[in-house]
């Protein structure tokens, strides 16, 4: 079919660009539209983007024509340039995450210590190390905390924040009052403990837990130490290191 025939059938078929009511107007548009989808078809290309606004044009209907408004198509644009557009900022961003956290932030450090002591503190994660008694009591807590930027890892980067995780190395000690099964006396016949005895093993602690934080990209806080959110904490190489470290 000529492109003169295929523009007269769009017109007495009120396709688009024509419209219900015919909009001779539209002719030239339509003829525009068909040479192009023509030139499309003979030289093999994939498609042909025609930037315009006009309502009826967009609703075109063709395999090798795209139509686009011009005005979402800069803004599309300038949105999928912003990491490269944005380059200088993320970089200072990614480089305050790394200060904060290398220089033992105090306000994350007292959060995290808080939460792993927190963790510490419960008799039940001690039960496995002894054998699955009963725990009294967990006393003489220490730790300390070396939060190191060595090796932080960045996870995402968004327009609003920075999400990374870290690996605070914990060490020291806690004392675990726990039943002891040696020092206890058995009755064999009335098949109960004549007298249960607790004994109380000190344990030293040397592993890390794997952190999750959130940097806010908020150019309206100018004080970044509070800028830095945990996330989620993963205790599990801990708990593995007190199960496993047997007396």
């Amino acid at each position: 079919m000529d492109t003169i025939s295929e523009v007269f059938n769009k017109y007495f078929n009120q396709s688009k660009p024509f419209g219900s009511h015919g909009k001779n107007k539209e002719f030239p548009d339509a003829f525009v539209l068909a040479s192009l989808e023509k030139y499309a078809c003979k030289n093999s290309l994939e498609r042909i983007v025609v930037f315009s606004a006009d309502k009826d044009m967009s609703l075109y209907e063709s395999d090798k024509i795209v139509i686009e408004d011009i005005g979402k198509f800069l803004d599309n644009l300038v949105k999928n340039r912003i990491p490269s557009l944005n380059q200088a900022k993320q970089t200072n961003d990614i480089n305050a995450l790394f200060a904060n956290v290398k220089s033992q932030n105090p306000v994350l450090k007292n959060e995290l210590e808080k939460d792993i002591i927190e963790f510490l503190s419960d008799t039940s994660i001690y039960s496995q190390r002894f054998g699955y008694v009963d725990i009294d009591d967990v006393s003489n807590l220490n730790i300390s905390l070396d939060i190191t930027a060595k090796d932080i890892e960045i996870i995402s980067i968004s327009e609003d924040e920075i999400e990374a995780i870290c690996f605070p190395e914990i060490d020291g000690c806690v004392s675990v009052k726990h039943f002891s099964e040696e020092e206890s006396v058995w009755d064999s016949e009335d098949k109960a403990y004549l007298y249960e005895t607790y004994v109380t093993t000190q344990l030293e602690i040397s592993s890390y837990v794997k952190v999750t934080l959130k940097f806010y990209r908020n150019e309206f806080i100018t004080d970044t130490m509070h800028n830095i959110q945990i996330e989620d904490i993963d205790y599990s190489s801990l708990k593995d290191s007190i199960d496993h470290d047997y007396y």
